[in-house]
């Protein structure tokens, strides 16, 4: 999801650079996955690292939904700046405005949480294959 979400990024409407945003994501993203995942290997309770594994793999899919969301309806990044300006209001301002953005939207965000949860319930072991 982070390499599609990419595709709608900021950097890729100002600059047009789809296929360089693309890339870059996929090579950071597969990079960082990779350590990561090497570095749970060395935990002894398999139940723990899969709760990890898990974990690292919800909070990529929120992040990114959250990005996909800001860029392609908000034309911004998900940035430190965004979250401040959030983060500076007050709560019914924030609350006000989550509303206004995300209701309309409903049919978006639904979609996004089904395709993650199809693909993640193919890749577990729901698409005929061997479960990871």
């Amino acid at each position: 999801m982070p390499i599609v979400a990419s595709g709608f990024s900021v950097s890729v409407q100002a600059r047009g650079e789809l296929f360089a945003q693309i890339l870059l994501v996929a090579f950071y993203g597969f990079a960082f996955f990779y350590v990561f995942y090497f570095l749970l290997t060395f935990i002894p309770s398999h139940k723990i690292t899969n709760i990890l594994k898990g974990t690292l793999c919800l909070i990529s899919l929120v992040l990114t939904g959250i990005d996909f969301f800001s860029a392609y309806y908000l034309h911004t990044g998900f940035t430190p700046a965004l979250v401040g300006t959030l983060l500076a209001t007050n709560l019914r301002e924030t609350q006000e405005f989550m509303h206004a953005m995300l209701l309309p939207h409903w049919g978006f965000v639904c979609a996004y949480v089904l395709a993650c949860g199809g693909f993640l319930g193919f890749v577990r072991g729901g698409g005929g294959g061997e479960s990871i």
